[in-house]
């Protein structure tokens, strides 16, 4: 169920948290360090290089599937891309192997649509590596080359 709750830069930060404590893994992808009282989401951002724009645009997509921003050209390209390769990290060396561990302890191995699935799991995380791992050789990098108007001509 959607939150609806639109977060705007002088909401506290920790009532973000405790409205969706799941945002957490959120501010580690952000770079976002915890200890930060009774600041609000823009001090917060200020304080530890976040843009506030870019950072609220993911809350509020994450928390609530809003997508209409007043200004798109707004979005800081790098930091999203900081978030990007973060969150890459953390679905490939924690989720994906986590979902793996607790979907191989539900199954008994030895049944054969319990191996069938434990297959189509592999395969499906297989694919999710190669697409992350395609973005952080391919993509990041272009849309750095593209910040530091450096257009590369083999993408």
């Amino acid at each position: 169920m959607k939150n609806h709750k639109m977060y705007e830069p002088d909401d506290k930060m920790i009532l973000l948290i405790k409205d969706n404590y799941n945002i957490l893994q959120t501010l580690s992808a952000f770079g976002i360090s915890l200890g930060f009282g009774d600041k609000s989401v823009r001090d917060v951002c200020e304080t530890q290089n976040v843009d506030t724009y870019t950072f609220l645009a993911v809350v509020n997509f994450a928390i609530n599937g809003y997508r209409d921003y007043d200004d798109a050209d707004r979005l800081s390209i790098p930091t999203l891309i900081k978030y990007l390769k973060a969150s890459h990290e953390y679905f490939l060396d924690f989720q994906l192997p986590f979902m793996r561990k607790a979907l191989v302890a539900a199954l008994d191995e030895q049944d054969n649509l319990a191996r069938l699935i434990i297959k189509l799991y592999d395969e499906y995380a297989h694919s999710i590596r190669s697409h992350m791992k395609y973005e952080e050789k391919m993509v990041f990098p272009y849309v750095d080359s593209l910040l530091n108007n450096k257009a590369q001509n083999n993408y």
